[in-house]
């Protein structure tokens, strides 16, 4: 029964493999009862398999069903412990969607025992780990942790770009060490967070020991400072500091008088702590003409401000308009997010605008995590999630590999003998990016097909997950 088990007949297999890839897509189409389907055929097929458990894990991170998620994702964890990206998703799970930092704390050390971890990811772990123990009054492991990233290659790029430019540095980092190439704006995006974070969580420990790396993304990424200034501003910066930030001055002008208008202005000067009364000093008052500049101003801006919040919300809501019910609109309205939707009309949910705004850096991206070395990565497509990630720029996307069908069995056929032929072609170890790009296909294809050619003993592997290089078999 063991080995029946061990080595399933070619029959399961081929299903087992037809339900994983039929999964995937129709998670990425967003249709995620036929994708629950999918993984429940293949937890029927193989119970406690590790791709089933992953899939679950994803579908209903999707859903939002964060609890579920997490526990999906711990199954998955525990048939393959030295996956560190599943580590890296429940880590994020547990303390941005589950709040319970423990857990989180677990999975970022465990993940960062795991054999040859991206440095990319090294950095979100490390980063994530001085959050947890933040939030669980670790105060001093968790600036002892944040301290051992001075010397994170990413970072020092940061601090000192090199000659060919700081994004360029950053893709070579995250694909020397791994046969993924993503996106150049992923891989800015999840910088960003976790630059943003590092500043955040020095504040918080009271130490302005993150400005200078804040200070230089800004500098690099101008429009990350509208995220920095999101992000920071229930600590009230003085002048000084924010200009250590990186961040423009505030807006320095006469006040009304009194401390509760004042308070009804935000950047302005601060009511002085020597005045009982709350009043400002003389040199600070101002007369009534001034005034109503100033609170017509203050009037304009937060209509700006709201208006652009509702279009980011708009836009937010149109990726997961097959999910929502009135109950969520309810809710929205009901909030203070959603303050700029009340005067738009449902229509725009279902509308397109151009050109599109940059998404909010507290909204991070729910796309799934790279997918298992035995299958493939279907297209990235991100999705609005729970968890916070920072904006970056778009840039222009590389070229496709061409498309092929391997919808049947001959098609499956004629594509692996275009790999294999490829590999024995070429010579060597190569990753299975590298082969995609000159045969064609999906990457779920390309990862199908060198795992039929790997049962078949026409092609090895050496390494494990993000590492792994494959060639051809002597004939």
């Amino acid at each position: 029964m063991d080995d029946a088990r061990a080595k399933p007949d070619k029959g399961e297999g081929s299903r087992f493999l037809a339900h994983y890839e039929r999964g995937w897509s129709l998670l990425y189409r967003k249709d995620l009862c036929a994708a629950r389907k999918a993984a429940a055929e293949m937890e029927s097929l193989r119970p406690g398999n590790f791709y089933a458990a992953h899939l679950h894990g994803e579908i209903a991170h999707a859903a939002c069903d964060y609890v579920e998620s997490l526990r999906w994702y711990e199954k998955a964890i525990a048939q393959r412990p030295g996956y560190f990206d599943l580590y890296c998703r429940a880590a994020d799970i547990a303390l941005y969607a589950v709040r319970n930092a423990e857990r989180a704390l677990y999975h970022c050390r465990k993940g960062l025992e795991c054999p040859d971890v991206p440095t990319m990811r090294v950095l979100v772990l490390v980063v994530m780990e001085a959050g947890s123990l933040v939030a669980l009054g670790r105060r001093d492991e968790a600036a002892a942790r944040l301290t051992t990233l001075d010397d994170h290659r990413a970072i020092q790029a940061t601090l000192r770009p090199p000659a060919d430019g700081h994004l360029a540095a950053l893709a070579e980092l995250e694909a020397e060490e791994t046969d993924i190439y993503p996106e150049p704006e992923d891989v800015l995006r999840d910088f960003l967070t976790a630059v943003v974070s590092i500043g955040h969580l020095w504040l918080t420990l009271g130490s302005d020991r993150g400005a200078p790396l804040v200070r230089s993304a800004c500098t690099l990424y101008p429009e990350f400072r509208a995220n920095v200034e999101r992000w920071f501003r229930h600590f009230k910066l003085d002048e000084t500091r924010r200009v250590a930030y990186g961040l423009p001055p505030r807006l320095r002008a006469s006040a009304p008088t009194s401390a509760g208008a004042l308070s009804r202005c935000e950047g302005l000067v601060p009511v002085a702590e020597n005045h009982p009364s709350g009043s400002l000093p003389a040199s600070a008052s101002g007369n009534s003409d001034d005034m109503g500049l100033l609170e017509n101003l203050q009037s304009d801006l937060r209509r700006a401000q709201a208006d652009q919040e509702g279009s980011l919300l708009v836009q937010v809501l149109r990726r997961r308009i097959n999910e929502l019910t009135f109950g969520d609109l309810r809710q929205i309205l009901n909030n203070r997010i959603g303050e700029g939707l009340l005067a738009r009309r449902v229509s725009d949910l279902f509308t397109v605008e151009d050109p599109a705004r940059p998404e909010d850096a507290t909204v991070r991206s729910t796309k799934p995590t790279s997918r298992p070395r035995s299958s493939a990565t279907p297209p990235k497509k991100a999705a609005e999630g729970k968890s916070r990630r920072a904006t970056a720029p778009k840039s222009q996307p590389p070229p496709k590999p061409p498309i092929v069908s391997a919808v049947t069995v001959a098609g499956r056929k004629k594509y692996d003998s275009a790999v294999l032929q490829f590999l024995r072609e070429r010579g060597g170890w190569h990753p299975s990016g590298f082969v995609r790009a000159h045969v064609g296909g999906s990457k779920v294809q390309i990862r199908g097909a060198m795992v039929r050619l790997e049962e078949a003993a026409l092609v090895e592997r050496k390494g494990s997950f993000a590492s792994s290089r494959y060639q051809a078999r002597p004939v």
